[in-house]
């Protein structure tokens, strides 16, 4: 009986499934797995907190991925200038989240955009029985609802209002969520509030149908958004005259604000066929409108702040791949991973290239990267077993972390089962 301790033979791996029946064999196996059991797939999305626009889009995906046979758990966290670094973390489990914040993109290279699916206004509510206001100055030494720190709207709020002179020491900024600031506004207890939400959400809504509570006009919007654009994607919006109450005539005039984009991104690594899936929700969600305030269609390459997915940016070129389009798409997926065994990669790129199917190079990285998995494994396999690896294991293993760390793509994976070893051992 073999050991646990006996070396995997790589080669000897190869040379059994080099001929063309083990080849086929392979394909139709890795094809099996796909239709089986690429719906078992477990899509996390890190949200904002409840009620808010992160919150309700993710909300709208996870129905409509749901009705493709995939489950979607969501992940509230209150701090969302967080939500790309748990995206960005390779084992935090979280697939999918948003950005609409300040983003350095060098600092997340394990993350892609999927588009722009609508821009943020900077809406400031205030309580009409306080006088007159007519700039954000106006604000400074009053109670004003910032939400809590680590969130994008307060980051936004003290950016703005700092421009302005009104700073956390000579005004108070009550940390309050979305629905408290909501709250507190309506019943007195702060004397004005800070949103960042789309013109549409319930929250803004009621605001602005509370008898009492006026819209503050930002009267230099297009300055504003100049001088906050580094590292933000910002624009001018209107809010048109009449939008919230057409009886009435609520707001009096248009109104002008800065807006910010909001940006799905999502793990560099996700498999393609998922990624066509989380497409066409943001299609369903956020296509065929466009935003009259800013005259765009969403979802949208333009804005994003996170360099685009290629599988992204092939979709928004060419539309739904070949395979995709006509076909189911766990067979879809399954012929795309007969594709990555069989066909001959030197002189088919122009028609991998129009099947949907990502270049040449891909193929063979993506190989190598399997042919690792198995090796690693089954170290770990021994490792467990045993508690050591022979000297030729340890060599290897050496090798491999060489190999990963030069190879920029498809290695994802790889790295994962790295970082399961004892760090005593790759190091």
């Amino acid at each position: 009986m073999n050991s646990p301790h006996q070396h995997f033979n790589l080669a000897a791996c190869l040379r059994a499934i080099a001929g063309a029946p083990g080849v086929l064999t392979i394909a139709v196996a890795v094809a099996l797995y796909s239709v089986i059991g690429f719906p078992g797939k477990t899509i996390v999305i890190a949200t904002g907190p409840a009620d808010g626009y992160f919150h309700t889009t993710a909300l709208a995906y996870q129905a409509y991925l749901q009705s493709r046979g995939f489950k979607v758990r969501l992940r509230e966290q209150k701090d969302t200038l967080s939500l790309v670094d748990v995206v960005n973390a390779p084992k935090s489990g979280v697939d999918i989240g948003f950005i609409a914040q300040e983003v350095d993109p060098e600092k997340y290279p394990n993350t892609r955009a999927l588009g722009v699916i609508t821009y943020k206004p900077v809406l400031i509510f205030y309580r009409a029985s306080i006088g007159p206001i007519t700039s954000p100055s106006d604000l400074k030494g009053l109670k004003v609802a910032a939400n809590p720190p680590g969130s994008g709207t307060r980051q936004m709020a003290e950016s703005l209002l700092a421009m302005y002179g009104v700073t956390p020491q000579n005004t108070h900024f009550h940390p309050y969520n979305l629905n408290a600031t909501v709250k507190a506004l309506i019943a007195g207890e702060v004397d004005a509030g800070f949103l960042l939400q789309p013109i549409d959400q319930a929250v803004v809504t009621t605001l602005a149908d509370t008898p009492g509570i006026k819209l503050l006009d930002l009267q230099y919007s297009a300055a504003i958004a100049q001088r906050l654009a580094e590292r933000r994607v910002l624009k001018v919006m209107t809010v048109p005259k009449g939008y919230f109450d057409l009886r009435n005539g609520m707001p009096k005039k248009d109104m002008q604000t800065p807006a910010e984009a909001v940006t799905v991104v999502v793990k560099k690594g996700m498999d393609p066929g998922i990624l066509h899936h989380v497409l066409l929700a943001m299609k369903q969600v956020h296509g065929g409108s466009a935003a009259s305030a800013t005259g765009d269609a969403y979802p949208s390459v333009k804005g994003t702040q996170i360099p685009l997915h290629e599988v992204a940016e092939s979709y928004y070129n060419s539309g739904l791949p070949f395979l995709y389009k006509y076909l189911p798409f766990q067979l879809a997926n399954a012929l795309f991973n007969i594709f990555l065994f069989i066909l001959p990669l030197s002189i088919v790129g122009p028609a991998l290239t129009f099947l949907g199917v990502p270049k040449p190079i891909w193929f063979l990285q993506e190989l190598r990267c399997q042919l690792w998995l198995i090796e690693m494994r089954h170290m770990l396999k021994v490792l467990s077993s045993t508690g050591e690896l022979t000297p030729r294991q340890m060599n290897r293993l050496k090798r491999i972390c060489v190999n990963v760390a030069r190879q920029k793509r498809a290695v994802e994976r790889c790295r994962e089962i790295l970082g399961r070893f004892p760090e005593t051992l790759i190091n």
